[in-house]
C-alpha cells in the first residue's frame, strides 16, 4: 500500500524514485538491478508458456520455438501499447482466468471430495517459514515496482486501495483456487490437474491469458528501468528489443540456468522501495521531477543502507533458496529487508537533526555532507 500511494502521489515511475533516494548514477544500477530480474523472469515465463501450450496442443506444424515466438509477440503487443494495453487486457483476462480456476476447483471438489483436502499432509522438507518467505519474496518484486502502475490512479489512496485489494484478497484469492486442485488431485503442475478433468479448451485459454497478462507487465516495467537508464531512446523501440532478446534467451533455455540467480536478486529488492518510501515523508520537496537534473551521483547513506538490509535479508533467507540462513526475524526475508530499511532512513534522519540542533558551529561541513545525500532537512548557517 505504500508504495502505490507514493506512486499515486507523485506520479513517477519506480525507476525516477529510484534516481532521487540514490542519485543519478546510484538511481541507474539499481534500476538496472531491477530491469535484470524483470527481464530474466520475462524469458523464463516466455519458455515456461512454450512448454505449457505445446504439452497442450499437437498442432504438427507448431513446436516449443513457433510457441515461445506467438507467445513473446502477443506479450510485446500489450507492452508496447503501454498501461492502457495492460489495463484493457486485464480486464479481459483477469475475471475469465478466475472463473477458470473456480470451475477446476469445483471439478477437483466433485472428483476427489473435501475429505481429500483436509486429510492432505505435506511432505515437509520445507518449513511454513521457508514457505511463506518464498511466496511473499517471490511477490515483493512486483510492490516495489508498484509506482510504475500506480502514477496512473486518480489519486493517492485510489493506489495505495488498488494496491491493497490486488494482494488482499485478490491474489490470495487465485492462489486459493490454485492449491485446492493441487492439494486433491496429488500433483504440483495445475495443467496436468486441469487436463486430467478433461477440459483442454479451459486449460489452453487460462495458460495463455495468465502468461500473457502477467509477462507483459514484466516485459512493460524492465522497458520503463531501460527507458530512464538510455532516455534517448524511444520507449517502444526499447520494447520491442527488449522482448525479442528476451524470447530468443527463452528459447536457448539460457535463463533456466539462471532462476536462482533471480531468486537472490529478488531478496535485494524489497529494500528498494522501503528507502524510497522512507526517504520520500522525510524529504517530501526533494521528490519532484525538476530535481532530477540537479541530482548528485550517489546518496551514499541510502546505498549503504541498502546494502546492510540486503545483507540482513540474505542472512535470514532459507538455505533452500540459496539464503545464509544465519537468524530468523519474521520468517519473511523480503519483509525483514524492507522494514529494517526503512527504520535505519528514519534513524539516520532523526540522527541529523539531532547533529544539527547540537553542532551548529559545524554547520557548513553538515550543511555540505547533506546536500551530498540529497537531503532537505533545514540546513544551519
Amino acid at each position: 500500500g505504500l508504495t502505490g500511494w507514493v506512486g499515486g502521489k507523485l506520479r513517477l515511475s519506480t525507476y525516477y524514485l529510484c534516481q532521487i533516494a540514490f542519485g543519478k548514477i546510484g538511481g541507474k544500477l539499481i534500476s538496472l538491478m531491477l530491469v535484470i530480474t524483470l527481464f530474466g523472469w520475462f524469458g523464463v515465463t516466455v519458455n515456461m508458456f512454450a512448454q505449457a501450450v505445446d504439452s497442450v496442443l499437437s498442432i504438427p506444424f507448431m513446436n516449443q520455438i513457433s510457441w515461445s515466438c506467438l507467445g513473446a509477440a502477443l506479450m510485446i503487443t500489450t507492452a508496447v501499447w503501454g498501461f492502457k494495453g495492460l489495463d484493457k487486457l486485464s480486464i479481459v483476462a483477469v475475471p475469465l482466468i478466475t472463473v477458470s480456476l473456480m470451475y477446476v476447483c469445483y471439478k477437483a471438489l466433485v472428483v476427489g471430495g473435501v475429505s481429500s483436502l483436509l486429510s492432505f499432509e505435506g511432505d515437509k522438507q520445507m518449513s511454513f517459514g521457508a514457505v511463506v518467505s518464498i511466496l511473499a519474496g517471490a511477490w515483493m518484486v512486483g510492490a516495489v515496482i508498484l509506482p510504475d502502475l500506480s502514477r496512473y490512479a486518480k489519486t493517492p489512496l485510489a493506489g495505495s486501495m488498488g494496491a491493497v485489494l490486488c494482494y488482499i484478497p485478490g491474489l490470495l484469492i487465485i492462489m486459493v483456487l490454485s492449491m485446492v486442485p493441487s492439494i486433491v488431485d496429488g500433483s504440483h503442475d495445475i495443467i496436468k490437474v486441469m487436463l486430467s478433468f478433461g477440459i483442454p479448451i479451459i486449460t489452453v485459454v487460462t495458460i495463455i491469458l495468465a502468461s500473457w497478462s502477467s509477462n507483459d507487465n514484466n516485459l512493460y516495467a524492465a522497458s520503463l528501468g531501460l527507458a530512464s537508464i538510455v532516455p534517448n531512446v524511444p520507449k517502444w523501440v526499447i520494447t520491442c528489443i527488449a522482448g525479442v532478446l528476451g524470447a530468443a534467451l527463452g528459447i536457448s533455455g539460457v535463463m533456466d540456468n539462471f532462476v536462482s540467480f533471480l531468486v537472490f536478486l529478488g531478496i535485494l529488492i524489497p529494500p528498494v522501495a522501503g528507502i524510497y518510501v522512507a526517504d520520500y515523508f522525510f524529504n517530501v520537496t526533494k521528490y519532484d521531477v525538476s530535481s532530477l537534473d540537479k541530482l548528485p551521483m550517489f546518496y551514499y547513506s541510502n546505498i549503504i543502507i541498502w546494502m546492510f538490509s540486503s545483507f540482513v535479508a540474505f542472512a535470514t533467507s532459507s538455505s533452500s533458496v540459496n539464503g545464509l540462513e544465519l537468524f530468523v526475524i519474521s520468517n519473511i526475508s523480503a519483509i525483514d529487508g524492507f522494514v529494517i530499511s526503512i527504520f535505519l532512513v528514519f534513524v539516520m534522519n532523526i540522527l541529523i537533526k539531532r547533529v544539527l540542533k547540537k553542532t551548529p558551529q559545524k554547520g557548513r561541513f553538515l550543511n555540505f555532507w547533506l546536500r551530498r545525500q540529497g537531503s532537505n532537512l533545514r540546513q544551519v548557517d
